[in-house]
């Protein structure tokens, strides 16, 4: 086997292992590296496997011998060539792979929440479903249409209304955290807050403005 060809498996094997520790990452709930850890991670990344198998296994001279800067080229190019790849069939992970698989696919190949570029909405977590559930109970005791701007004349506006929102400050919360940990938020979740939090908003302003003090 030609050192080429070692280097080039070698990078397949790298993107493996990543690819593994993303997805255990997340699940573990820990964070991503950030500032100088993700420099000194991809750094090791990129250039310990290419100098070690040049080290250990490449001819020093004569035909197929490679040098320092030769061997981590080719190991950069091979990695470089599967991120591409790894991109591509997040691509078609995002449409075509079922739902239940969807998100560690897409944290496999990628490492993120990728629903910036690809269309991607998640299943929700059990906790997720919980406090997306707590929210609509809640949001549900206030009726919609005409008669919800009649709401914030009620005496017991207060207490109605600081349970929406504190099920829903819980339900901000838990996606801040997925969002912080990359591994992307169900649509429904996103819009279930939204417009509990757009309710509150308009309640609260309405109730201020007929003269509730706990509102102002």
């Amino acid at each position: 086997m030609s050192f080429q060809l070692l280097l080039v498996m070698a990078a397949i094997a790298a993107f493996a292992v990543l690819a593994a520790l993303r997805v255990l990452r997340v699940r573990s709930h820990r964070d991503p590296p950030e500032g100088w850890q993700r420099v000194v991670i991809a750094a090791a990344l990129l250039l310990v496997p290419p100098l070690a198998l040049r080290t250990v296994v490449a001819p020093t001279s004569g035909p197929g011998s490679v040098d320092a800067v030769g061997a981590v080229a080719l190991y950069v190019a091979a990695f470089a060539v599967l991120s591409l790849l790894a991109w591509i069939g997040a691509l078609a992970a995002a449409r075509f792979a079922p739902a239940e698989r969807r998100q560690a696919l897409l944290l496999a190949l990628t490492g993120r929440d990728t629903s910036g570029i690809i269309p991607f909405d998640p299943p929700m977590t059990s906790a997720l479903a919980a406090d997306v559930e707590r929210v609509e109970t809640a949001n549900a005791v206030f009726p919609r249409g005409a008669a919800f701007l009649a709401q914030a004349s009620l005496p017991g506006l207060q207490v109605t209304w600081e349970a929406l929102d504190a099920a829903t400050s819980g339900l901000e919360g838990r996606i801040a955290d997925q969002l912080r940990l990359r591994i992307g938020v169900a649509e429904r979740a996103i819009e279930t807050a939204g417009d509990a939090r757009g309710r509150l908003t308009t309640l609260r302003r309405e109730a201020a403005a007929v003269g509730q003090a706990w509102a102002v």
